[in-house]
Order: C-alpha cells, then sequence, then structure tokens
C-alpha cells in the first residue's frame, strides 16, 4: 500500500468568509428553502433587536420581483465611524467580519436574537450582491458587496440594480469608503439592507415562502408591543388590497394557526376559528414568479399590537374561554460567572449581576388539552427550558 505524504501544504486556510461559502449549512444548516428563510429571519432579527432596545417603531420588508429582499427600519443605522482595531468603517465590519457586532458587549443591547455577530455577514456571504443604505448624522451612506467582497457595480439603470451588472472589487487591504449618496435630517437614522441570494449556494428548488414570513412577522408584532411591521410583495398587482392588522390592550384580533405568546396554555379541544382572509379580487391572484407559486395575499399587510403576549394569547385561543386572560409579569436580579478579557488580553472568570424580566399571559378554556409555547429573547424555545419548568411547578402548586 503506498505511503500517502501529509504536510502543511496539505492544509487549507480559509480566510474571512470563504469558510461560509465553503460550508453553508454551518451556519444557516440547509441551502434548501429553510436556509433562504435562515437568511431572512437574520436580517429582519437585527432590525427588530433595534427595536427591543428602545430605538425602532417601524421595519419594512419588501420582496422585488427580481427575486430580492430588501429590509428597511428606523433604527439607530449601523455605524459608519471608523472601527479602531480593524480601520474599517462600521458597515463593513458588521458585513464582512464573523463574531462582530454590538451584541457581544453590555453597553448596546440588553436582549437579542439572531446568531450574535453572525448573521448579517453569513448572508452577505451568501449572497451573490447585496446593498446597505445607512442613514446617519444627516446623511445617507451607501454600500455594495459581491458575495461578501465589498466593491462597486455599475448598473445600467441606478434605479433597478443587478447581480449581474459588472462589479469591481475592492483591493485587498484597501477598505471600500462607505459612499455619501444624499442627505437627511439629522434626526433621520435608519438602515436598508437589500440582498439577491446566490444561485452557486442554494438548491434550484429554494424559494420564499410568505406564508412562513406572516406566521413569523406577525408573531414578532406581538411578543414586541408597539412595532409596527410591514411586508410588502411586489409580485403582486397594485390593485391588491392592504390588510392592516392593529390591536390594542382592548382590542379582539381574530385567532390564527399555529404561533403563541410567551407563555400561554389553550385548549385544541374546540373547533378552531377562521383564519385571516387574504384572498384577492379576480384577476389579482399570485402567479408562479421569483419567490416560486405563493397563495394568494395583499400585496402591503402591516402588524401592530401594543397589548403583547396578552393579545397574543387572545388571538390564538381556541375553544370557549372560561376565565379572563391573566397577565403576570415580573423581574428579579441573579448572579452569573462569565468570561472576561483582561487588558492584556487574557481571559479570567467574573462574576456578574443580570436582571431578568418574566411576562406570562395565560387563559383557561373549555377543553382538556394544555398548549404552552414559550420564548426567550422573543426566540420561541419549542423543547421548553428551565423557564418552562418553572412556570409549571408553579401553576400545579
Amino acid at each position: 500500500m503506498p505511503k500517502e505524504e501529509y504536510g502543511a501544504k496539505d492544509l487549507a486556510v480559509l480566510e474571512g468568509l470563504d469558510a461560509v461559502r465553503k460550508r453553508p449549512g454551518m451556519y444557516i444548516g440547509t441551502t434548501d428553502s429553510q436556509g433562504l428563510m435562515h437568511c431572512l429571519w437574520e436580517i429582519i432579527d437585527n432590525s427588530v433587536d433595534e427595536a427591543l432596545a428602545g430605538f425602532c417603531n417601524d421595519i419594512v420588508v419588501t420582496l422585488h420581483t427580481d427575486g430580492s429582499v430588501e429590509v428597511a427600519d428606523n433604527g439607530r443605522g449601523i455605524p459608519v465611524d471608523k472601527e479602531p482595531k480593524t480601520g474599517l468603517s462600521g458597515v463593513e465590519v458588521v458585513l464582512t467580519k464573523l463574531h462582530a457586532g454590538a451584541k457581544f458587549g453590555n453597553s448596546s443591547y440588553n436582549a437579542v436574537g439572531g446568531l450574535h455577530g453572525v448573521g448579517s455577514s453569513v448572508v452577505n456571504a451568501l449572497s451573490s450582491r447585496l446593498d446597505v443604505e445607512v442613514d446617519r448624522d444627516g446623511k445617507t451612506h451607501h454600500m455594495t458587496f459581491h458575495q461578501g467582497h465589498p466593491g462597486v457595480y455599475t448598473d445600467a439603470d441606478p434605479a433597478n440594480p443587478s447581480p449581474d451588472s459588472p462589479f469591481k472589487r475592492t483591493r485587498k487591504n484597501r477598505p471600500t469608503e462607505l459612499e455619501i449618496i444624499g442627505k437627511v435630517s439629522p434626526k433621520t437614522t435608519g438602515t436598508r439592507i437589500r440582498y439577491w441570494y446566490d444561485p452557486e449556494i442554494f438548491n434550484k428548488t429554494a424559494e420564499f415562502s410568505y406564508e412562513q414570513l406572516i406566521d413569523r412577522v406577525r408573531q414578532t408584532s406581538f411578543l414586541v408591543p408597539g412595532l409596527k411591521i410591514t411586508i410588502i410583495d411586489e409580485n403582486v398587482p397594485e390593485t391588491a388590497v392592504t390588510d392592516t392588522v392593529e390591536a390594542t390592550d382592548d382590542t379582539t384580533v381574530e385567532p390564527a394557526q399555529d404561533q403563541a405568546p410567551a407563555l400561554d396554555v389553550s385548549s385544541d379541544d374546540a373547533e378552531s376559528p377562521a383564519e385571516e382572509d387574504f384572498s384577492l379580487t379576480a384577476g389579482d391572484q399570485v402567479v408562479d414568479g421569483a419567490f416560486g407559486e405563493q397563495p394568494a395575499h395583499p400585496r402591503v399587510v402591516e402588524f401592530l399590537h401594543t397589548g403583547g403576549v396578552k393579545d397574543f394569547v387572545d388571538f390564538l385561543s381556541k375553544g370557549e374561554p372560561i376565565s379572563d386572560i391573566w397577565r403576570i409579569q415580573g423581574e428579579g436580579t441573579y448572579k452569573e460567572e462569565t468570561q472576561a478579557v483582561g487588558k492584556g488580553g487574557e481571559l479570567h472568570a467574573q462574576e456578574i449581576e443580570r436582571t431578568c424580566g418574566v411576562d406570562i399571559a395565560l387563559r383557561w378554556v373549555n377543553g382538556y388539552d394544555t398548549t404552552i409555547m414559550s420564548f426567550v429573547n422573543i426566540v420561541e424555545t419549542p423543547g421548553g427550558g428551565t423557564h418552562v419548568d418553572g412556570f409549571m411547578n408553579a401553576i400545579t402548586k
């Protein structure tokens, strides 16, 4: 049997986002439709994190006819100044460096979802093109990327950007400066990210699911009271109606399908009420296009709720209620040992005090089965956890 030589020359060193493109499943699970939706959740979750921090109350998700998706928010906007260690702008750091962002520290975010400093850069790496615009300091800053690499696209029609346009990549070690393309009010801030998924990465059968998008956005609008989320599907004719879902603490919202609030106890025995009607008028049906064949729905759907998990339980309850909705809220502190970095870069254990808030809504209905759905930092935890165990112990006592 011949001897196989094995030396340093056989080792592969992947730099930057190359590892993401080489093994995308490590970051988004799969490269089918679910992986495609995972990328969208990462961008939306970044905007939602701004809302959780109290800096954003409006998110718009647009499905363009060319297959691209755009997520816009009125948060603080990605930082545009230079990051000291890399010398790159905050925008380039967030979109090209793994494990980079404000979610690792304690100063900018108290509660976050997503992949913690990985999400945006992963989506960028797996996109054939990504455009970002940031409103900060009275200016609109713009930057473009191709498969995660910064550069400049030359679009024949700037109003209709395309990933097929000629692209000139920025030379290595020469960071791309943010381009200032306009002026805004000094008080106007926000981020707009539009990306085209890369067909070299995702399966031919991968396509966006409008139903999954609506379910996730509806769930988020309940869990983040006061946050308005708008879905615009440009694949639907403009004559299609706009569906607005708004609720306050005293408003009853029609029951939905299978998403739930922080902690919801309800019955599945009784007949389920009718779901929302997204049907279009004759001639306005959605055809098979860039997003695949989708169920009929309006061009624009808006979600805004202020009652939080209480409204969510009312929305989801099945069967005849035999009690009012109980709302239980509380807050406490606990100590946790975590790793801290010293001045010399060494790691050492450090005990810190954290604050944990709990928000529970429940209702008894005329049935025998119990349904409990739980969330941590608005991320659903279908497997339960200590928060669910503690609730069950308390409620059964």
